[in-house]
């Protein structure tokens, strides 16, 4: 299963959330879901249930960016994806990891609203929560990882993993 970001050439805000699966080997197939009106899009799996996330734009009545924020959408299955939650304005890359001991690690991005913002263009933020409920509440108040990048330079997670040694 991959979630990929298609869009037209000549229109970035028209991106769409299609759903590919692997029919043989190095041969995807679209396959007969919804779309989703998001760029950056990505798919993971919390116990049972599916869970969609990726930046949904809004934009000005002349075409032009407006606002950003990560959307999630979770269900039973890939037909059944109802809203979850939406994180705060301006923020990209926020990521999700099921831990094996049954918490969750939520990566954020904060991104700079002025120029006494200590974020810079965006850093990554940690948060780690005892369960899905918590989520949503735990992104304003993660952790910033401090030395990663320079002022000037920006970072995110795209995507994040529990190692063996439990180190995400």
């Amino acid at each position: 299963l991959v979630v990929a970001r298609t869009e037209p050439r000549d229109d970035e805000f028209g991106s769409r959330a299609v759903f590919f699966e692997e029919k043989r080997p190095r041969s995807w197939e679209r396959m007969k879901l919804s779309t989703f009106k998001l760029q950056d899009p990505f798919v993971f799996t919390i116990g049972r249930e599916y869970v969609l996330g990726g930046v949904r734009v809004s934009l000005t009545k002349k075409g032009a960016l407006k606002d950003y924020r990560t959307v999630f959408y979770k269900g039973r299955n890939l037909k059944a994806l109802r809203f979850w939650f939406a994180g705060p304005r301006r923020m990209r890359g926020i990521r999700i990891v099921r831990r094996r001991n049954g918490s969750f690690v939520v990566l954020t991005r904060p991104q700079q609203v002025s120029l006494d913002d200590p974020y810079g263009r965006g850093r990554i933020g940690i948060a780690i929560v005892a369960s899905l409920a918590d989520i949503p509440k735990s992104i304003g108040r993660a952790r910033l990882l401090r030395g990663l990048c320079a002022k000037d330079e920006w970072v995110g997670s795209n995507q994040a993993f529990e190692l063996k040694n439990g180190n995400i």
